[in-house]
């Protein structure tokens, strides 16, 4: 009998992120729950992206890099002040993936070509979500600040006020749990586009694309959706 979907089908090997027998995830060999209580999002970022747990000094190294990448050029500002404030922020986040790739079209592929495309998407993103959310508010975002990026300052552009530590750590850790699932859909999909010696940009449009669907990454708004419909917490 044919196997559902991917089950049981070895269709590639990784060391960056595993999900073991009993939905164990593990990012290059580290458990998600030692990450969640002991890293941040942007020392998971460099521990997929590069290979190893910045310590400190490293971390504020990849972050002042990362914050460095993050200007928005002029066309991708045009193209988000043009969309309207009801667009679903999955699809924000789909076109400007794709404009990324268009404005600053990646050289031939190699590893660390790769790995630059991924951390230029890693430093945009972020900012132009604020940026069209600012804007379908009639606001303009605030500088990006090297220490809060990407996490806390973006919580702070959504909220249009300072979040408090707890609810900080609560979307740091947000982040770290979707940074890499092996081989989801989203993932897949993004590993497909790669093979045909497509580029990061397309690749990560693509990812984005299968992680709004609703049986996908869409499964966590239904889910956000029941939770707020409890008024006590016994409910």
């Amino acid at each position: 009998m044919a196997a559902g979907g991917l089950r049981d089908v070895v269709a590639g090997a990784t060391a960056i992120c595993t999900v073991a027998d009993g939905g164990r995830l593990y990012y290059r060999g580290y458990d998600i729950s030692d990450l969640c209580a002991n890293a941040s999002f942007l020392q998971v970022a460099h521990l997929l992206l590069r290979g190893s747990l910045p310590d400190g000094a490293e971390e504020a190294d990849y972050r002042s890099y990362l914050s460095g990448l993050a200007r928005l050029p002029e066309s991708l500002k045009r193209f988000l002040r043009g969309l309207p404030g009801s667009t679903h922020p999955m699809d924000v986040m789909l076109g400007a993936a794709s404009l990324c790739g268009i404005v600053d079209p990646e050289p031939a592929w190699t590893p660390e070509a790769g790995r630059d495309a991924c951390e230029r998407l890693l430093a945009r993103l972020p900012v132009a979500l604020a940026f069209w959310h600012a804007a379908s508010c009639g606001r303009s975002i605030e500088p990006v600040e090297s220490e809060l990026f990407p996490s806390a300052w973006l919580l702070r552009m959504l909220r249009g006020s300072q979040a408090d530590e707890r609810q900080q750590r609560f979307f740091d850790r947000s982040l770290i749990l979707y940074a890499e699932h092996e081989f989801s859909a989203s993932t897949f999909t993004a590993r497909v586009i790669t093979a045909t010696a497509s580029d990061a940009a397309a690749a990560v449009a693509g990812a984005i694309g299968a992680l709004k669907g609703p049986l996908h990454g869409g499964a966590n708004e239904e889910a956000l959706k029941l939770i707020e419909s409890f008024e006590t917490p016994e409910q």
